[in-house]
């Protein structure tokens, strides 16, 4: 190849990559920002029962645990924490407040920045 992929990297091929993405990637990133925007956090910590939890509050149709643990491992190259810890998990309630308890688990962390990198909406 003659070129170098940062050579051929345009605003127009983002988006057009952008768009083609997994739609449960997308609808994860958004709850994701969502927590991170309402509570005023700078990291978040989760599990995919969390995630699972948050899909089936907002109506989305994949629920598999197996299809979020690709995203979240093969997409994008997060690793559980070796042990079970507790960490703030947060709840979605019906009137869409969020509520955070303390919860025990081997929970995926994820800074802000990071979130935004994943979806390059810097």
């Amino acid at each position: 190849m003659w070129f170098t992929p940062e050579q051929i990297a345009t605003q127009a091929l983002k988006k057009l990559l952008n768009q083609n993405r997994n739609k449960l990637e997308v609808e994860i990133a958004h709850i994701l920002l969502t927590i991170c925007d309402e509570k005023d956090l700078d990291e978040l910590r989760f599990c995919t029962g969390d995630v699972q939890d948050w899909l089936n509050k907002k109506h989305v149709r994949y629920k598999d645990v197996v299809q979020i643990k690709r995203v979240l491992q093969n997409a994008w190259k997060l690793t559980p924490a070796k042990n079970s810890l507790t960490y703030s998990q947060f709840k979605f309630l019906t009137d869409g407040t969020i509520y955070e308890q303390t919860g025990k688990g081997r929970y995926y962390y994820l800074s802000r920045s990071r979130i935004y990198e994943l979806n390059e909406l810097l």
